[in-house]
């Protein structure tokens, strides 16, 4: 039976706040690691030496970074836009509803009601679709690579 091997991914190395040096006098930094099965390990000894759950607060630090980042790139529910065609269908309604208004003495889009209005704007865009251009559509999308971190740690 062959043995696999875990791949680690780097996901930060943080630094104290105040430069620490260990006793070869280079730099004292912590790398986190995260593999595919979403298991984290650290090199500090905090984490080399805990007995039970395997944890440190450098990890607990980055897992913090970790739920901000995807708060963060989590897409937000937006209502569709209005097409420019229904938006002016709507102003010919409203238009023709004043119009009508003052020369009755009666409210007619309250006579016409909600439903009724919508459906005199769908007629109304429809036929407003062949004098007016089609509308643009621009689509953007943007691509965020997030290499290893560099988070600065009060130790």
């Amino acid at each position: 039976m062959a043995a696999t091997t875990m791949v680690w991914t780097d996901y930060a190395i943080l630094e104290p706040s105040k430069p620490t040096y260990d006793k070869h006098g280079k730099p004292v930094r912590w790398k986190v690691q995260r593999n595919e099965e979403g298991t984290w390990r650290c090199h500090c000894p905090a984490y080399i030496f805990s007995k039970g759950v395997k944890t440190c607060k450098h990890i607990r630090r980055c897992i913090d970074q970790q739920v901000k980042e995807q708060a963060i790139a989590t897409p937000v529910a937006v209502a569709p836009a209005k097409s420019p065609h229904r938006i002016e269908a709507e102003k010919v309604f409203d238009a023709m509803c004043a119009a009508a208004t003052q020369k009755a003495h009666v409210n007619v889009k309250a006579q016409i009601g909600a439903s009724g209005g919508a459906a005199m704007v769908d007629v109304l865009m429809a036929r407003l679709a062949t004098w007016m251009p089609p509308a643009a559509v621009t689509v953007t999308t943007e691509t965020t690579v997030v290499g290893v971190r560099r988070i600065t740690f009060d130790d």
